[in-house]
């Protein structure tokens, strides 16, 4: 299920999303797949997009996009944990 793709600067700014947001770009999603714990699909997803793009978990959806790139990431009790 898709939560979230391509934004306009003000939804992305009413989400709290960051300011060089990947979605504003058109380059990211925000989804989760019904009935698969998200550990597994992030785990599916890095293994996928490797170096290539950003990946973070989220309490309720995947984070994916392709900025070029290697950047992971969660959030946990609303708090932004870097990831090797």
């Amino acid at each position: 299920m898709i939560h979230s793709g391509t934004r306009c600067k003000n939804h992305n700014f009413f989400v709290g999303g960051s300011r060089g947001s990947y979605h504003v770009r058109g380059k990211a999603a925000d989804f989760h797949v019904v009935g698969v714990p998200l550990e597994e699909v992030y785990k599916y997803c890095d293994d996928l997009i490797r170096d290539r793009g950003g990946l973070g978990l989220y309490p309720r959806h995947i984070h994916i996009d392709v900025r070029g790139k290697r950047k992971r990431w969660k959030v946990v009790k609303y708090t932004y944990v870097p990831l090797a």
